[in-house]
């Protein structure tokens, strides 16, 4: 399963980053072993680096949402035009595909979208712990 829009790049990526703060995490332990002020001050700014880069994440996420609903209604006005004036059953055919498939992608996004919030929910339910 793809955990973002932009592939499987996106998905190493973000595997990587996780791998890299459970070991962030690891060495935060040991250093709390010798030094609980140091140990939770080091967890902490870990903490804030992961909340950042997911809140990057999510920024961007926005901004290209923001671009895909300006193309959706440039989309749905060019079409809006062409139907009015089109007696092309191909053409109407044409649309309903690319409309489907539009509608497919978004039903995609969504799932993602409640998959990002459980993870916020679960981080904030496991930062309260």
């Amino acid at each position: 399963m793809s955990y973002s829009i932009y592939g499987p790049k996106a998905t190493a990526a973000l595997s990587e980053k996780d791998h890299l703060i459970e070991e962030k995490r690891h060495i935060e332990l040991t250093l709390k072993k010798q030094s609980r002020l140091l140990g939770d001050l080091l967890a902490f700014e870990t903490s804030l680096q992961d909340l950042k880069t997911r809140i990057d994440g999510a920024a961007s996420g926005v901004s290209n949402v923001e671009s895909l609903w300006v193309l959706l209604e440039e989309l749905v006005e060019s079409s809006h035009d062409r139907i009015k004036n089109t007696n092309n059953a191909l053409y109407l055919v044409s649309f309903v595909s690319r409309f489907q498939t539009l509608l497919a992608n978004w039903k995609e996004i969504q799932t993602q979208s409640f998959d990002l919030l459980t993870a916020f929910n679960n981080a904030l339910e496991e930062s309260a712990v």
